[in-house]
């Protein structure tokens, strides 16, 4: 066993939780380590939002004039019906109830690579490799990786995303705490051909959307379809061909850009499939074992807080192990931190799903009237976004 200020602390994930907490743990004097199943840190990927009091937390990591750069600027959402017709638009940050300045989109990788290089050579980075086993023990937890090496750490830290192997291998059932939102859904990398400049654009049918989502890049936009289904279609996954088959199939026949988008879908080299999950676990650790951001509190990608959550949680549960040698209290004081936050975080799906995709033909009809009249708003009080108050760790630094 390492003593309190120089424990060694293994991470697996480095996309934004890990990056994130790893930079946090380096800098209270923790010996840190992060595997990555990837071969390389994860270039590409949608863009992402930090909102709030994450706004806060990049300015401590010294990143915020770099995340204001890197901003798209999307400013509206604009959705059009059935035929294409425009139906409306609404500025972003009313619908979601965020502080002017407050609310920063930027490219997934261009962030996953500045966290990175705040690090740098401070921890180890295992690429090519991840956890099989995990043996929590009086000594320590000792840890077998898919190559064969078998090492020893104080503590483990699950931050490798909603479908978790850390969550699934400490907490037994390959589903735990998994809850679906009702979605599958398809994004990729297009040509920008209908020229989107600070606004997404969204075409919908009860239980079916199709979206055009603008990027750093002028030139592209990410797509997106997403469908409505009773169960997880799970046998699609894992072969891009039954999965784009499946959305072909979805969205055969209707009008407006969706058949364009179904061919650039199907000629895309840069697609990702999933279900739309929120992950709700009674407990975020186990003895010696954390989780953090979407591995163990996913709050669904209709929120649009997956980046936030996770750069927060990162740096609550970083300071709470630098506050307590003992990792037992250290766990139990940044979940009560920080679990309301992602309670009210994941109570907003409901009302993210209707706005974004509705279910229902009439729920579609009930949100296209305010799109058609924004002043259906006004006045009417609407509940404010989740705040955390960010605990002072500044005097835990070391490095």
């Amino acid at each position: 066993m390492s003593n309190a200020n120089n424990r060694s602390v293994l991470i697996a994930g480095a996309s934004l939780a890990g990056p994130s907490l790893a930079y946090w743990l380096t800098k209270y004097g923790f010996k840190v380590t992060v595997v990555e199943r990837a071969k390389s840190w994860r270039n590409g990927g949608h863009s992402v939002d930090l909102r709030g009091s994450t706004v806060d937390v990049a300015k401590k990591m010294g990143i915020l004039d770099f995340v204001k750069q890197c901003d798209v600027q999307i400013d509206k959402l604009t959705v059009v019906d059935e035929a294409g017709e425009t139906v409306g638009s609404l500025n972003i940050g009313m619908m979601v109830g965020d502080e002017e300045g407050r609310d920063i989109e930027l490219p997934r990788g261009d962030l996953v690579r500045e966290l990175i290089k705040l690090t740098g050579d401070k921890a180890e980075w295992i690429y090519d490799d991840y956890i099989t086993a995990i043996d929590d023990q009086a000594d320590g937890v000792h840890v077998t990786f898919n190559s064969g090496a078998k090492r020893t750490f104080d503590i483990v830290i699950g931050a490798d995303g909603s479908s978790s192997r850390t969550r699934r291998i400490v907490f037994g059932d390959a589903d735990e705490g998994k809850k679906y939102t009702g979605y599958a859904f398809a994004l990729f990398a297009m040509p920008n051909y209908l020229g989107l400049k600070g606004e997404n654009l969204s075409w919908n049918i009860g239980g079916k959307m199709a979206v055009m989502l603008p990027t750093e890049d002028p030139g592209m936009v990410h797509g997106m379809f997403a469908v409505l289904t009773d169960e997880p279609p799970k046998d699609i996954f894992g072969e891009n061909s039954k999965a784009m088959d499946f959305f072909t199939k979805a969205f055969e026949g209707y009008g407006w850009e969706v058949p364009k988008m179904i061919e650039l879908l199907r000629s895309s080299d840069d697609v990702y499939f999933d279900t739309a999950n929120y992950i709700d676990l009674p407990h975020w650790s186990k003895g010696r074992v954390g989780l953090v951001g979407d591995a163990g509190y996913c709050p669904s990608l209709f929120t649009g807080q997956g980046a936030t959550v996770s750069m927060i949680g990162a740096y609550i549960l970083g300071g709470e192990l630098a506050k307590h040698a003992d990792h037992e209290t250290a766990f139990a004081e940044y979940e009560r931190i920080y679990r309301p936050f992602i309670t009210a975080t994941q109570a907003s799906v409901p009302g993210m799903i209707f706005q974004l995709a509705p279910r229902t033909d009439e729920d579609v009809a009930k949100r296209n009237a305010v799109f058609r009249n924004p002043e259906l708003l006004a006045g009417k009080e609407r509940p404010a976004p989740p705040t955390v108050d960010l605990p002072d760790y500044s005097s835990l630094v070391v490095n």
